[in-house]
């Protein structure tokens, strides 16, 4: 079975099965993007430049690019210019695909990295954070508490 789609043929394995593969497919082609998005995903479905840019091990450059790319690619939604940006993932099926994209031990390690971004940041004054609540892995034990308008 061929479908036709503007000047591209697409074959009928070329059709992602599930929504998920759908969505997958829209990250991968994002290219380095997908990466940031897979490191936002851990703040749940909204998420702040600030914070963001304490954990994605790039530079501001290279994360402003991305995040322009995730806009393009209709998979988050922006608010502001960074440094000031809010960001919310467009549907949270795009937020669930990146997070689960991410091996355990990376998320584990994101998670720790974002808590203690989020800490730095609310010591700097910054009251537009999400409210988050961090628990440490396993224990059950809040880490953090925090709580702000986004």
């Amino acid at each position: 079975m061929v479908a036709e789609r503007g000047a591209t043929r697409l074959l009928a394995d070329d059709i992602p099965a599930t929504l998920a593969d759908l969505l997958t497919a829209r990250l991968d082609a994002t290219g380095d993007a997908k990466e940031i998005a897979q490191v936002a995903s851990i703040f749940g479905r909204q998420f702040v430049y600030r914070v963001l840019r304490e954990v994605a091990a790039t530079s501001d450059e290279e994360l402003s690019a991305s995040l322009r790319k995730l806009v393009e690619a209709d998979l988050i939604l922006a608010s502001g210019a960074p440094p000031d940006a809010r960001y919310v993932f467009k549907h949270a099926l795009v937020r669930d695909v990146a997070y689960e994209s991410l091996l355990r031990s990376r998320r584990r390690a994101l998670h720790n990295a974002a808590a203690r971004g989020t800490w730095r940041s609310i010591r700097a004054g910054d009251a537009r954070l999400p409210s988050w609540r961090c628990r440490q892995p396993g224990s059950g034990q809040p880490r953090l508490a925090t709580g702000g308008r986004f």
